[in-house]
């Protein structure tokens, strides 16, 4: 009987030390699994700000192409001056120039609905 209840005790003497060790061993994969998370979302993170980089390149370089020199800016540059195209904070007028046509108002409309 004395040896059964001693075997019985290294038993739970083993289970405990390999209970022990379990949660150290699963607290490191743990810590390595929350690192490769932790860089996944790092990765993931920069490919989004890498596309939205790109998606904002691609929409400048689309609307610069739409844009074409007009007669009527030739011919404003030239009743106005240099001075009057090109205000700067000295100007008394500065940021009240004029109203903006309704077609750019419609452009632009139509841009942010993209």
């Amino acid at each position: 009987m004395g040896k059964k209840g001693q075997a019985s005790n290294s038993s739970v003497v083993e289970e405990d030390d390999y209970t022990a060790a379990g949660p150290s061993s699963s607290s490191s994969s743990s810590t390595a699994a929350d690192k490769r998370a932790e860089r996944i979302k790092k990765l993931r993170d920069l490919q989004l700000r890498r596309a939205l980089l790109q998606l904002s390149t691609d929409s400048y370089q689309r609307l610069t192409k739409q844009m074409k020199p007009s007669d009527d800016y030739k011919r404003e540059k030239e009743e106005k001056g240099e001075a009057m195209m090109y205000p700067n904070v000295d100007d008394g007028n500065y940021g009240g120039q004029g109203k903006v046509p309704e077609a750019a108002v419609d452009r632009m409309v139509a841009d942010l609905e993209k």
